[in-house]
Parts: C-alpha cells; structure tokens; sequence
C-alpha cells in the first residue's frame, strides 16, 4: 500500500489521479493556446497537441461513505461496493490539508491524521468508479484528570529574519501533567492552527506514555524546519498568531498560542 507521506507530513496527489485519459476521440475540438478549431491529433494553425480528453468515475459501484471515530481518535471510513473490487484508493482534502493511500484491501480504512474541526471531502475509488462523502471531524475535551495539564513553549514569538541567521537552533516543547499513581498509555497528536487556517503539519505518537514518577516531558524542534513546512501548504510562512493543540486519543489537551513576525 502506498501512503503519500513524507516525514510527518502528506502530500496528496492531484485529485487528477481520480480521473482516467479518455481513448482519441474523433469531435471537434478547440486549441486551448490559439483558439482554432481542429478535427486531427494537432492545432492545424499552431501545432498545439490535442488535449487528452478527461472522463470521471461514474461512481454508481461505489455507495454509502460513513465514517465512524474510534476511541483512539482515528476516523474510520468505511463504504460499499457493488462490483467486489480488491484494491482501493482513499483520498481527501480539506483546506489546506491532504492525505492519499492505495492499495487498501478491505472496504474500511483507518484515517488517523485528521484534525478535529475540520471538515474534509473523502474520496473512495476502485480503478473504475469512484464516489466521495464529506466528514467533520467531531472536537472532544480530554477529562482523564483536569489538574496540571498543560503545554509549553520556551518561547512566545518569532522572527522569520532571526530564524532564517540562526537554522540549527533548537526549541523546546513541553506535556506537563499530574502525579500519577499508574503509568498511561495514549495516541497523541500534534497539529497547527496558522493565522490561515489549519495546516497540513500533523505529528502523531501511537503510543506516547505519560509514566508514573514523572510530570512532564520535553520535545526539541526546529523552527527553521517548521517554517519550510509552513512554505510547502502556504507558499510562504504565514505571520500573526499561530496555535499548537495538543491532543491524547483525538481528544484536546491543552493548546498554546505563539506569534510570527518577519
């Protein structure tokens, strides 16, 4: 199965990927860079050649997208298909965030890098038909224990200009919670909220232990690398007030606000 993923990031493939090239066809068509009417494979006035003809999945195999949200926080879609195919595509879009995988064998699919509040358009293809359904993603709160839950940053506002002098330098993030009498075991999730809207950065740890004896834990980052994935959803970085939320099994821990000037 192939994901689209790199690093804690995905990409997705143009949705054109959900679209197939048409065989030659015989009509008319017009040269989409001189605007001449041809009947053959090139512009008789400029030798554009004729555009492939794109035709979209009838999406009639296809029916019945639902989604279900696991205790863990991963969204489960799941769908019917008339014609019994073995391998699937699941793709989906948001805003600024986007997620493809093939290969998929069962008719179910576990999306685990959704952001809550978020509403995407998922689509479910088979190689001749495709269909798609929309999902908002439910907001839950994190009431395991509601003393000393807490995230951190060492700092509150940052220059581009700084960041950009200095590449190698490195940040601190902090989890704090209470005293707990046993060990905890948790999917965490780390998304960002830009002055745009969310993005695509979304940092997932399946199984981030909160261990007894301890009260927070700490986690380096570079900025400059975070910057570089702000430019790849946005073309630049945003400036103005950005967001961490933090989440343990889809639900809201704590969130921390920071401010991104030039």
């Amino acid at each position: 199965m192939t994901s689209l993923k790199i690093g804690r990031r995905f990409t997705l493939l143009a949705l054109g990927l959900l679209l197939v090239a048409a065989c030659a066809f015989a009509e008319g068509w017009k040269c989409p860079s001189c605007g001449a009417q041809n009947e053959g494979n090139f512009c008789s006035n400029c030798g554009e050649k004729k555009p492939e003809k794109k035709q979209k999945f009838d999406g009639t195999d296809i029916s019945n997208i639902r989604f279900s949200l696991e205790d863990n926080g991963d969204v489960v879609v799941t769908w019917d298909d008339m014609s019994d195919s073995s391998s699937y595509i699941v793709a989906y879009e948001a805003a600024y965030d986007t997620g493809y995988w093939d290969g998929i064998k069962e008719r179910k699919f576990a999306l685990e890098y959704m952001i809550p509040g978020e509403t995407y358009t998922v689509y479910v293809n088979n190689g001749s038909s495709e269909a798609s359904e929309t999902y908002t993603v439910p907001i839950r709160i994190f009431t395991d224990y509601s003393t000393k839950k807490e995230i951190k940053l060492n700092e509150t506002r940052f220059s581009i200009s700084e960041v950009n002098r200095d590449k190698t330098k490195q940040y601190e993030f902090q989890v704090h919670y209470p005293q707990l009498r046993n060990s905890r075991l948790y999917k965490a999730k780390l998304v960002v909220k830009t002055p745009l809207g969310y993005s695509g950065y979304v940092t997932i740890w399946r199984n981030y232990e909160l261990e007894r004896g301890y009260d927070y834990y700490s986690h380096s980052f570079s900025i400059y690398e975070f910057f570089e994935d702000m430019k790849s959803d946005f073309d630049k970085v945003p400036t103005g007030r950005y967001t961490f939320e933090f989440y343990f099994d889809g639900r809201l821990y704590d969130d921390f606000s920071f401010t991104v000037v030039d």
